[in-house]
């Protein structure tokens, strides 16, 4: 199959990741014309962070969340993953609503 004369094979990107270990990713923009998504894979005090922003809200929004998420969660991590998870991301989303005030368009996280 071919789209703007690329092939499926061209739209595919495959990563493999340092310094987490074993690690990798692989992502396709598909038929689209632009990648929306974003990706983090990150290590924090013995933990992975392994984490896809699908980009509803835009590319600017899976970017900024992408950008954001292991630099919140890293400090929220002493009270556990589940807890640092459920505080972080409603704090995510408050903050990126707070960035995009301005904008037509409401992001979340």
């Amino acid at each position: 199959m071919q789209l703007n004369n690329k092939s499926f094979e061209d739209l595919i990107t495959v990563k493999t990741l340092e310094p987490t270990p074993q690690t990798g990713l692989a992502d396709a923009q598909g038929w689209r014309p632009t990648m929306e998504d974003a990706w983090v894979v990150d290590a924090l005090q013995g933990a992975a962070v392994l984490a896809v922003f699908d980009g509803h809200g835009g590319a600017d929004v899976a970017a900024w969340g992408a950008g954001r998420l292991a630099k919140m969660l890293g400090p929220a991590l002493a009270a556990g993953a589940a807890s640092a998870l459920a505080a972080v991301f409603p704090e995510m989303d408050g903050k990126l609503k707070a960035t995009r005030s301005a904008d037509t368009r409401e992001g979340r996280c």
